[in-house]
């Protein structure tokens, strides 16, 4: 039986509590990205997020599956290092 992965209740980054939510996750892929919504995390105030290998693996699974997604949209792109402050 694998071992059940631990959830950590402390976000490692701040020492705060880290709480349950839905997010939106953008998942690289190769030179591609996939966006993935009602993503379950546990999430901490200061930003940092956590997803269970089991959600990570099951996005590569549905990634690789080539499964149609629920829609597309394209966003610009842009390399900021060319924009010299």
């Amino acid at each position: 039986m694998p071992k059940k992965e631990k959830q950590p209740n402390i976000c490692p980054v701040c020492g705060s509590k880290m709480s349950p939510a839905l997010i939106t996750h953008t998942q690289p892929w190769g030179n591609e990205s996939f966006e993935f919504r009602n993503v379950p995390a546990l999430v901490c105030s200061c930003g940092e997020v956590w997803l269970s290998a089991e959600v990570t693996d099951r996005m590569d699974e549905i990634i690789k599956s080539k499964a149609k997604p629920k829609e597309y949209h394209k966003i610009p792109v842009f390399s900021f290092s060319e924009f010299a402050l």
